[in-house]
């Protein structure tokens, strides 16, 4: 998945700009091992740790990014949040 095509799916610019406050206001963006986006789950509520679990389950061998709309403000800020993915799996291959 393109990275801006992400950016736009949590910002809920494929809405129009009328109905953008009425859109999803939790994403829940995985990330792979090779730092490609796999998976985005969008939520109009914050989900719960038992939720958030059976989602990892789904989406194992991979890092979870959760954002808001607005919580980043270009393109590169994101890119640059899921390069920083790579700390998180060379954490987990050093303590599995």
């Amino acid at each position: 998945m393109k990275i801006q095509d992400v950016y736009v799916s949590i910002n809920n610019l494929d809405l129009k700009e009328s109905l953008r406050k009425y859109g999803p206001t939790w994403s829940y963006i995985f990330v792979n091992e090779q730092l490609e986006v796999i998976a985005i789950e969008k939520y109009k509520k914050d989900l719960s740790n038992i939720e958030e679990k059976k989602m990892a389950h789904i989406y194992k061998d991979s890092v979870l990014i959760i954002a808001r709309p607005g919580d980043y403000c270009s393109v590169n800020e994101l890119e640059e949040s899921i390069k920083s993915c790579k700390d998180a799996f060379e954490y987990i291959r050093k303590n599995p």
